[in-house]
Parts: structure tokens; sequence; C-alpha cells
């Protein structure tokens, strides 16, 4: 159960509460993906904010990936991310310039 595994592969275990869950989930030391099925998108959305994963997919399978959006994992499954937006971020700087504007006059 706490040993990440690179394939087609689902673990299944009965927990008395969510607390337990996510702590159960979270033992393995991070992951590519995490996956919650519910119908309740605050408790989704909570759980996606509390999993150690780099993606979570609600309601589909990992499957389920468009090629723009970032991927990778997160402790022992991996750092830094990949595809388009993620490769452009990680080879440019972004720069902040702030000009304080005084008015010119115009006109003749």
């Amino acid at each position: 159960m706490r040993t990440e595994a690179f394939g087609p592969v689902i673990a299944v275990g009965r927990i008395a509460t969510m607390d337990e869950g996510l702590r159960e989930a979270n033992a393995a030391g991070g992951a590519l993906n995490a996956g919650v099925f519910t119908q309740d998108i605050d408790l989704a959305l909570s759980l996606a904010d509390e999993l150690d994963a780099g993606c979570v997919i609600v309601n589909a399978s990992n499957a389920w990936r468009i090629d723009t959006m970032p991927f990778g994992g997160t402790g022992k499954s991996g750092f830094g991310r990949e595809g388009v937006h993620a490769m452009v971020n990680e080879l440019t700087m972004t720069k902040t310039v702030v000009i304080r504007h005084r008015s010119a006059a115009l006109g003749g």
C-alpha cells in the first residue's frame, strides 16, 4: 500500500475516517497522480489540497491528460514538471519592470 507501482495497479483498503485515508495515501511519500471519486465537489477539492501528488484527478482515471497540462510527481515520485507551459517557465526568467509615468504635455 505504501510503495508506488508503475503500472495499472489500484490499492484498495478499508479506512474508518477520511483523515485515516489521507494519512495512508500520503504515507508513500509522494506520487505522480491520485484519484478522488465523489459527488461532493467540496470534499474533492479539500482532498486535492491535502493529497501529496503531482496531479489529483476527480472522477476520472489517470489516463486522462492534455499535453499542455504540467505533469510530474512529488516527493519520492520525482520533482519538477514537464509539458509546454512548464518547459517555457523552466527556460525563461521573468522580470518585473515598473515605470513611474509622469504626465507630459500633449498637443502642439
